[in-house]
């Protein structure tokens, strides 16, 4: 945390445009992007565990039934794949203090934030939703190869749960994006980037 606490009597140090509440706005807006760091990476290690769990049980799947259709193997693989393209962008999002110079780059660290936190928007707004929607065609096939020796009324029953429960998902995850979360973002976003022109 030395060079988070150097950057921040750097940034307070930089030549800015006159506020009635300056210190506080700062101290205010570094509060706001600590606490997004901090949010990210909880969130991430709990996707992390989860998709590891769920990664452990595919490959136990996958090993054990033998005797399954193309669509069987192709969707287990189609899983795979997409967990592990949301799990490297839920990373990429992370803000990695380390890699940042804060002594000689403060318009660099405004910069990568804003870009973080506008891939978040946009993980959060617009990934998720074709990520729910790619995961119930996934899950189409996949039922409709597990289960092609059953009744078709079992099977309509089983995507209609596979359905109603990623909508379900979908909504919640939709409602706090747009209640709380983009609200929340934005607002920082705003303020970085009035930081930054004072910078520029």
């Amino acid at each position: 945390m030395d060079d988070f606490n150097t950057f921040i009597q750097d940034w307070k140090s930089t030549p800015q445009a006159p506020q009635n509440n300056g210190k506080n706005t700062d101290d205010s807006l570094m509060a706001k992007v600590r606490s997004f760091h901090k949010k990210t990476v909880f969130e991430n290690l709990k996707v992390s565990v989860a998709f590891a769990l769920t990664f452990i049980v595919m490959g136990v799947i996958y090993t054990v039934f033998k005797e399954q259709g193309w669509l069987f193997y192709t969707s287990i693989l189609a899983l795979m794949v997409l967990m592990t393209l949301t799990l490297v962008m839920f990373w990429y999002r992370t803000l990695f203090w380390r890699r940042l110079d804060f002594n000689r780059d403060v318009l660099g660290f405004s910069n990568k934030v804003i870009k973080k936190l506008k891939t978040t928007l946009w993980l959060e707004g617009i990934y998720m939703p074709l990520y729910l929607l790619l995961l119930a065609v996934i899950l189409t096939f996949y039922l409709a190869d597990v289960l092609k020796s059953e009744e078709p009324l079992f099977l309509y029953g089983a995507w209609a749960l596979s359905y109603a429960w990623l909508w379900g998902m979908g909504m919640y995850g939709r409602r706090r994006f747009i209640k709380k979360r983009r609200p929340e973002l934005e607002k920082i976003i705003r303020e970085m980037e009035n930081i930054r022109n004072t910078l520029e």
